[in-house]
């Protein structure tokens, strides 16, 4: 409950890092197959957890 206020602002966080990890990742030249694997697993998995939260939200 302490954090609720600033909900918004994790999120935003959120998108503005992974945004940033698949920019690293898609300017590497060696790249692996492992990591691009691991980065797209937890952009769905943060994608979901912040629908569900938005949706239990109202909005």
């Amino acid at each position: 409950m302490a954090f609720l206020p600033y909900r918004m602002w994790f999120i935003v966080i959120t998108v503005i890092m992974l945004f940033i990890a698949h920019f690293l990742v898609w300017k590497q030249k060696k790249k692996s197959k492992k990591t691009e694997k691991l980065l797209w697993i937890s952009t769905v998995v943060s994608g979901a957890m912040i629908l569900y939260t938005l949706i239990g939200q109202g909005l």
